[in-house]
């Protein structure tokens, strides 16, 4: 019961920023948690430096380290790139949904059926994955454009054949969408985070992946309500159609923020 207790209090003390200064002190629960010290009562903290140094401005009123540090959107890079990754998160995890749906309750294929089809996505990702490098290496920041115009474009194609009468016509388009998704994802926090100072990559990065997520649910939720709104008047296929063209709508977007950012 007791190491449950220290494992789950480390957990969450882990999630906290440390800042890399004579004043910071790590809990003894989270230096035992690795075998550095032995187990002290909960509470415990170990000095690493003097006490002397007094940290300015809000940390000193307060008493503490803020969890993140607002003046990190004064970078115009990392401030458009938390508003591109608001508006690009919700388009993945919104087109999943979207996507699983249509194809088990509209073609009435069986879960490993519909996975089977999600590995044309899957494998335009792994393409994109492979791929980035080189590309951002010869576009630079340009990539971030590219990728969301081929994921714009993949919406065409998915339309089309998603009243087609086999799922086989959708492979293409989820391809396409994969590659595109991929182009966007794999490099953007590399992009974003390159113009900040090295002790803000912790906090900056984890704003970053909090906006995916922001993005995520803003996006099935918007999607979702497009969706089961068009599903009564026209059926599953119509209901996706439509989706699509909503999806498009932040693939343009996440198209001209990236140029954006590519200008910065």
């Amino acid at each position: 019961m007791q190491g449950c207790c220290h494992h789950s209090t480390d957990a969450a003390e882990s999630r906290r920023p440390w800042q890399k200064d004579p004043t910071t002190t790590w809990p003894v629960r989270t230096l035992s948690s690795s075998g550095m010290t032995p187990i002290l009562p909960i509470g415990a903290d170990i000095p690493l430096g003097p006490q002397t140094a007094q940290p300015p401005g809000f940390e000193a009123r307060a008493g503490r380290a803020p969890l993140v540090r607002l003046t990190i959107f004064r970078e115009r890079t990392f401030a458009l790139g938390t508003l591109t990754a608001i508006i690009f998160g919700g388009i993945p995890a919104s087109f999943f949904f979207v996507l699983a749906i249509y194809l088990q309750d509209g073609r009435h294929l069986s879960a490993l059926f519909s996975g089977i089809v999600f590995t044309g996505m899957g494998a335009g990702y792994f393409a994109a994955m492979l791929l980035a490098g080189r590309i951002s290496a010869r576009l630079g920041r340009h990539v971030l454009t590219v990728g969301a115009g081929f994921l714009t474009v993949a919406c065409l194609p998915l339309a089309v054949s998603s009243g087609a009468a086999t799922s086989a016509g959708l492979l293409p388009g989820l391809a396409l969408a994969g590659f595109g998704i991929g182009l966007v994802l794999v490099p953007l926090t590399a992009i974003v985070l390159a113009k900040l100072e090295v002790s803000h990559a912790g906090a900056a990065s984890g704003v970053l992946s909090t906006a995916l997520q922001v993005g995520g649910a803003l996006g099935i939720a918007v999607v979702g309500v497009v969706f089961f709104g068009a599903l009564p008047g026209g059926g599953f296929a119509h209901a996706f159609t439509v989706s699509l063209l909503v999806l498009a709508v932040p693939a343009v977007a996440t198209a001209a923020l990236t140029g954006l950012l590519s200008h910065s």
